[in-house]
């Protein structure tokens, strides 16, 4: 008899078991307000947004921010980056040499590249990079097209693919170089610049063929970059570089003495009008036409970490401990630094 019980049990345990996991897998996320936590990178997928960030997390909002559902993810890494070619097809890279798809406006993902749970120990011989090589963490996206799409990251990794990201292939842009690449941008004349630590920056003018090291601007690592709707392009990074390539010469010029503090993303609010925020809630509006720069700071003092444009007069600023939209004339009138 105990035995019987003892099946019976069993039995309506793995039942019970079963069914829970089948409630989890067809049971849709409840949208709920974005938990607390290090978001990296976002982007639009027509009008739904998506931001990715540590432990593998992907959170959706299809009401401008208010609330948010998370989308399965089959990594836990940190995703570092987030790019859309059109309202359904987009990509995200992380570390482990992370690359993820999706093929429904993030709703779910895939991974098409790295092995983030493999746990194989490093080669006894230093000589052979290719171990490294497949794992060094990816830190930026630049989709070109829904078919071709480079990613940069560490170690002067850059990857291309030709298929819309099932595949990847390689590519050297700088010799013998091993220092990270962190941001990329293609300006409105097709350029490709590839920016990153130490200053470092390449360009290619041929689509990603052939790449050339532009001269060293000043030390100081580059972590990001945006085109500027008036043909240049803007660079930013450690303790507040920034530079503006002018779309008449080509010459790079900075903008000193705006702040001391390191600056993490940039994103077009406007015509001429671009806003770049970083460490301590710090906001620069730079007016493209003129290099007028003004610099203000989040009511609250938070490191931003990324933004996203919601319309013409609301952005929305993923920063620590909290994401909140803001419109920017609020921004514009708020505390200097």
């Amino acid at each position: 008899m105990n035995t019987k019980r003892r099946l019976l049990r069993a039995s309506e345990g793995a039942a019970l078991f079963f069914l829970a996991a089948l409630l989890r897998a067809t049971t849709p996320p409840v949208a709920a307000p974005l938990e607390p936590a290090v978001f990296l990178a976002a982007d639009k997928a027509g009008e739904r947004v998506v931001v990715v960030g540590e432990r593998g997390m992907i959170r959706l909002s299809d009401d401008r921010g208010t609330s948010w559902k998370s989308a399965p993810v089959p990594v836990n890494v940190t995703l570092t980056a987030v790019r859309f070619a059109d309202p359904l097809t987009g990509w995200a890279t992380g570390h482990e040499g992370v690359i993820l798809k999706t093929n429904d406006g993030g709703a779910s993902w895939k991974l098409v590249r790295g092995s983030p749970n493999d746990e194989s120990p490093a080669p006894d011989d230093p000589a052979d990079q290719s171990f490294f090589a497949e794992r060094a963490p990816l830190f930026d996206l630049l989709a070109l097209d829904p078919q071709r799409i480079w990613a940069v990251g560490a170690y002067g990794t850059a990857l291309r693919s030709l298929d819309g990201g099932e595949t990847w292939t390689p590519v050297t842009i700088g010799k013998n170089s091993d220092l990270h690449l962190f941001a990329l941008v293609r300006d409105a004349g097709g350029a490709l610049w590839a920016a990153g630590e130490a200053g470092v920056l390449y360009v290619s003018r041929d689509g990603g063929r052939s790449w050339s090291l532009s001269p060293k601007m000043s030390p100081g690592s580059f972590f990001g970059g945006t085109a500027l709707d008036n043909g240049g392009v803007l660079l930013f990074g450690l303790r507040g570089r920034v530079f503006v390539r002018q779309p008449v010469d080509g010459a790079w010029k900075k903008l000193p003495g705006l702040t001391q503090r390191s600056l993490h993303g940039a994103v077009r609010v406007g015509k001429d009008t671009t806003l770049v925020g970083g460490a301590g809630g710090t906001l620069i509006f730079l007016n493209s036409r003129t290099g007028a720069a003004d610099v203000r700071r989040l009511p609250v003092t938070r490191d931003i970490h990324c933004l996203l444009p919601l319309d013409a007069d609301t952005v929305l600023i993923f920063s620590d401990g909290e994401t909140r939209s803001y419109p920017l004339q609020q921004l514009r009138e708020g505390a200097q630094p």
